[in-house]
C-alpha cells in the first residue's frame, strides 16, 4: 500500500510544478508584451517630441525665420550624427539678386561635417528681406522628419515638389 500513495504523491508533486512553471511563463509573457507596448509608446512620444521642434517652420516664413531653421538644422546634424534616422535633409530653391538658386543634400551618418559646412554657407545665402515657404517630408518607414524643403513661394513648392519626390537627392549645385 506503501508504494502506490507514494507514486500518487510524486504525480500530485510533478503536476504541480508544471503547473507553476506554466503559470510563470504566461506571467512572464504578458508582461514582456505589456513592456514592449511601453517601449513603443515611449517612442511615439520621441517621434512627436523630434516632429513637433521643426513642424513651427512649416509654412510661410520670413528669411530671418529660415535662417533659424538652419542654424537649427546644422546643430541637429551635430547631435545626432550617429542616429541616421534623425538626420535632415535639405531642399532649397531660393531667389539670388542675380537669378533663382536650386540646390540639395541628402545627408546620412558618413557626411555630416561636409552637410554642416554646405548648411553654413546656405545659411549666407539666405536673404532676410524675402519670405519662403517650408515644407517637411516624412520617412514612410519612422514617421520621423527626414527632408524639409524651401521654396521661393508655396506656387514654386506645388511646381517642383513631385519632381522632387522622384529624384534621388544628392549635392546639388
Amino acid at each position: 500500500m506503501e508504494s502506490p500513495s507514494k507514486a500518487m504523491i510524486i504525480a500530485a508533486v510533478v503536476l504541480l510544478g508544471i503547473l507553476l512553471i506554466a503559470s510563470g511563463m504566461f506571467i512572464y509573457s504578458s508582461s514582456k508584451s505589456n513592456i514592449s507596448e511601453g517601449e513603443s509608446q515611449i517612442s511615439e512620444q520621441e517621434k512627436t517630441s523630434f516632429n513637433k521642434q521643426w513642424d513651427t517652420y512649416e509654412g510661410i516664413q520670413s528669411g530671418t525665420v529660415v535662417k533659424a531653421l538652419i542654424q537649427k538644422l546644422m546643430s541637429n546634424s551635430e547631435r545626432n550624427s550617429s542616429e541616421k534616422s534623425k538626420l535632415i535633409s535639405l531642399y532649397c530653391y531660393y531667389p539670388t539678386s542675380s537669378r533663382i538658386e536650386e540646390t540639395g543634400y541628402k545627408v546620412d551618418n558618413t557626411n555630416v561635417k561636409d552637410y554642416i559646412g554646405y548648411l553654413q554657407d546656405l545659411r549666407g545665402k539666405i536673404e532676410t528681406k524675402h519670405s519662403y515657404w517650408v515644407q517637411m517630408d516624412y520617412s514612410p518607414s519612422t514617421s520621423l522628419i527626414n527632408q524639409i524643403n524651401i521654396y521661393y513661394s508655396k506656387e514654386d513648392a506645388n511646381n517642383y515638389h513631385i519632381e522632387l519626390q522622384k529624384s534621388q537627392l544628392g549635392p546639388i549645385n
